[in-house]
């Protein structure tokens, strides 16, 4: 008899303890959105070389040039070329600076698109009495005033 009323007590307290218990909650990181590089066009001509020359790149569709975006010049051997898009556009082509590298005519352009997480708007700048909204308010007064 004894040795049931430890078993059951026994019993009792393990379902208490085990109520009490914290649940383990896994929390899953979010891993930032993987965007396939998009092929946008290829290398028309090329003006000049690396660090000040350009090219003309013929799209194949529009090109969005603000954001955070990356475009290239991959070359049939692999060859890699950083372009910076001018923002200047003749009909179907855009012209872009070579940062680095030796495109040639005919080569591929692709468009790497980065997630925007949005780190910068959430800064606090309230230390600084600078916010993104309001103009920047200068100490000097124009001559005159």
């Amino acid at each position: 008899m004894r040795l049931r009323l430890q078993f059951l007590v026994l019993g009792v307290l393990a379902g208490l303890f085990a109520s009490c218990a914290q649940d383990v909650v896994e929390v899953e990181e979010k891993k930032p959105e993987v965007k396939q590089d998009k092929l946008v066009g290829r290398v028309a001509s090329v003006y000049g070389q690396e660090g000040d020359g350009y090219i003309l790149i013929q799209r194949y569709g529009s090109i969005a040039v603000e954001g955070d975006k990356v475009f290239y010049v991959r070359s049939a051997a692999n060859q890699m070329t950083s372009l910076k898009m001018t923002g200047e556009r003749l009909g179907q082509y855009v012209a872009a600076d070579i940062v680095k590298g030796a495109p040639t005519v005919g080569d591929p352009v692709y468009l790497r698109e980065f997630e925007d997480t949005g780190a910068a708007s959430s800064l606090d700048h309230s230390a600084t009495g600078f916010t993104a909204d309001a103009p920047e308010k200068s100490p000097f007064k124009p001559a005159g005033q």
